[in-house]
């Protein structure tokens, strides 16, 4: 695993091939269509994904229990799974599951008031979990890792509740506002 292979990309592809279904995903995971990575010993290939209960996580779920594949194991943790924050409690998990692939999701998220309140501390554990997945998949020989970001942007004009088909109908919030959710190295 190179830097270059583990460097964020946007998840719309990604939600996109969950909704087309399981093959799908994996032929994304796998380069749009290439091969698989390698089985383990046993034969199996073990695709872990962190932030596996929250949103695009379980509708990866959804869309992999529809099309199981032989000779594949999904893991999905939550927070209870282990404090990927932690550097030794993230290195526990990865020699637990033995991932060959990681779709990383996982992320300390709140909503827009709790981003605007705790940007800095936010911030903060969002770069320690990131830091730590990256660092121990390539510590592990993860051949393939699928990093994606999470925020909290809308258009400035909008009704509410809002939705994922709703994220383009305008402009993003006005430069007013901007500086309330700028990054903390900013402020």
């Amino acid at each position: 695993l190179s830097l270059h292979d583990a460097l964020p990309i946007c998840c719309t592809p990604l939600y996109a091939a969950a909704q087309e279904g399981h093959l799908a995903v994996v032929q994304w995971l796998a380069g749009h269509g290439g091969s698989v990575t390698q089985a383990d010993d046993d034969g199996i290939t073990t695709i872990m994904v962190t932030g596996g209960t929250g949103l695009v996580g379980m509708g990866i779920k959804a869309m992999v229990d529809k099309q199981a594949v032989p000779n594949e194991r999904w893991i999905y943790l939550s927070s209870k799974d282990g404090d990927l924050r932690d550097r030794a409690a993230t290195k526990a998990i990865y020699d637990k599951y033995k991932p060959k692939m990681v779709i990383h999701l996982a992320a300390r998220v709140g909503g827009l008031f709790a981003n605007m309140k705790y940007r800095v501390e936010f911030w903060r554990e969002n770069i320690a979990i990131n830091d730590n997945v990256l660092h121990c998949a390539h510590e592990a020989g993860v051949e393939r890792v699928i990093s994606c970001l999470s925020t909290c942007i809308f258009p400035d004009k909008t009704t509410y509740p809002i939705d994922e088909t709703m994220i383009h109908n305008g402009p993003p919030r006005s430069e007013e506002h901007t500086s309330e959710l700028q990054s903390p190295l900013q402020s």
